[in-house]
């Protein structure tokens, strides 16, 4: 009996210690928590965050719970921002304005936390240089007054069309009329190409006339043959308008037709653009000229019936970042350049300086009077006036011309050119314009033409008009825009 209690005893102990369970369960938990939470922070400010967070938790559950999430959530924005609104907004300035912002925005979101941010804001500003602003470099060359000198034949051209020389460009009807020797001191040309596949022309950027003409193979011309001659049979975009283009020029005229065709610019692709296409040229001036034809950059107001500018056509397809071209030309004629769509701070100094458009048909605008040591000596009272890159000289009224002729101590020599003693330029006048309530000085090494053997004045009287013309002599000196969204002229002091 005592031996079964003892082991009902032990069993129940037994019982007793199963019932610890031991559970063990081992739990561990481990709870490390690990938290890591380095958290680094780092802010770095990457942002990181970094968090790690691992967060490990251990729980042996691993869960990893990572998250990763990696959510990249890219966003990317690029932004780039471009915007695109053609507009690009490039400025071109290829600002881009990329932004970048990169953002990217990563966000990550690792949960690193990154955000990055990046911005990168790069901003990138980029101004690349790309510029995407679209540039045509414009060459120096031989004017066609040096070339008829060399062949002998300047001399008989002065004589013949002596009446023809100044005055700019008019319309009677369909019938535009420009002076014949406007283009006789041309030295800036630039290349465009015309059809497809391109056909290659050497042109004058001409902000005094609306036109584009080059000539064509039906023409016979001794001026056409001398030229690059666009061929429309062997461009598969022409299309004929069928529509006559004519050009009164001094005693003679250009006579052709329109048509459609796609011209390039620098970069720019102008499709469906008014092409006139000469069949008949006038001699002298267009026979020795460096140049195949005009591209206008005035007004369309100005433009001859049917046609439209290629800048207008261009600003409405969006091609240009915006609504303005510039103009540099160099003094020694290296790195001259027309910028379509942008303007360029590194071609001139200090601030440009507005002047509002009077009239949209040229680039006109109010010059307040011409002075020589404090002196009025020309456009007294004000006068109108146009920016024009197709003429070299400065044109002006022919008294006022005369006064200044007087006060540089120039004088007159055959077929109204006035001759300058080259060894007297130290000594001669500063010519100031005021124009918008600034002044815009003219040393005589601007405007002073000089040749191997001469010097001459680049002041030129027009009996026949009281406008003003600004040619390549002023804007040799100042750096300028053409605004057409505000209908304004922008000068600075070109470098």
């Amino acid at each position: 009996m005592r031996y079964l209690v003892v082991f009902l005893a032990v069993l129940t102990i037994c019982q007793g210690f199963q019932g610890i369970r031991y559970d063990y369960r081992y739990d561990y938990r481990y709870n490390y928590e690990y938290r890591y939470d380095y958290r680094y922070d780092y802010r770095y400010d990457y942002r990181y965050n970094y968090r790690y967070e691992y967060r490990y938790d251990y729980r042996y559950d691993y869960r990893y719970d990572y998250e990763y999430r990696y959510e990249y959530r890219y966003e990317y924005r690029y932004d780039y921002r471009y915007d695109y609104r053609y507009d690009y907004r490039y400025d071109y300035r290829y600002e881009y304005r990329y932004d970048y912002r990169y953002d990217y925005r990563y966000d990550y979101r690792y949960d690193y936390s990154y955000d990055y941010e990046y911005r990168y804001d790069y901003r990138y500003d980029y101004r690349y240089d790309y510029r995407y602003d679209y540039r045509v470099p414009l060459h120096k060359g031989k004017s066609l007054r040096k070339v008829l000198k060399e062949n002998g034949l300047l001399d008989d051209f002065l004589r013949r069309h002596q009446d023809a020389i100044g005055g700019k460009y008019s319309k009677l009807g369909e019938v535009a009329r420009e002076a014949l020797t406007n283009y006789l001191d041309c030295q800036y040309f630039g290349k465009i190409s015309i059809g497809t596949p391109p056909q290659e022309f050497t042109v004058v950027f001409d902000t005094g006339s609306s036109d584009l003409w080059v000539p064509s193979v039906y023409c016979s011309s001794d001026a056409c043959q001398n030229h690059h001659r666009f061929d429309p049979s062997k461009s598969s975009t022409f299309q004929n308008m069928g529509q006559p283009l004519t050009i009164q020029y001094g005693t003679g005229s250009m006579q052709g037709f329109l048509g459609y065709d796609t011209v390039t610019v620098s970069d720019i692709v102008d499709p469906h653009q008014t092409v006139g296409l000469s069949t008949q040229e006038p001699g002298d001036v267009f026979t020795y000229s460096e140049f195949d034809g005009i591209l206008g950059l005035a007004y369309p107001s100005l433009a001859s019936e049917y046609s439209v500018p290629v800048f207008d056509n261009m600003m409405s397809r969006h091609l240009v970042a915006q609504d303005l071209f510039s103009v540099y030309m160099s003094r020694d004629g290296q790195g001259s350049m027309l910028t379509l769509g942008a303007i360029d701070s590194s071609y001139y100094t200090g601030s440009l300086h507005w002047v509002p458009v009077t009239v949209q048909e040229y680039w006109q605008f109010t010059v307040d009077s011409v002075t020589v040591d404090g002196v009025v000596v020309a456009c007294d009272g004000g006068c109108q006036a146009i920016l024009d890159t197709g003429t070299s000289l400065l044109v002006g009224p022919g008294s006022d011309i005369l006064n200044i002729q007087k006060v540089i101590g120039a004088t007159e020599g055959q077929y109204g050119q006035f001759d300058i003693n080259c060894g007297s330029l130290s000594s001669m006048p500063t010519v100031v314009f005021h124009i918008h309530g600034r002044q815009y000085p003219l040393p005589p090494s601007a405007y002073t033409n000089q040749d191997e053997d001469a010097c001459t004045s680049g002041f030129q009287g027009d009996n026949g008009s009281q406008q003003w013309i600004l040619g390549d002599v002023f804007i040799r000196e100042y750096f300028s825009v053409f605004d057409r969204a505000n209908n304004r002229l922008g000068l600075a002091k070109a470098i």
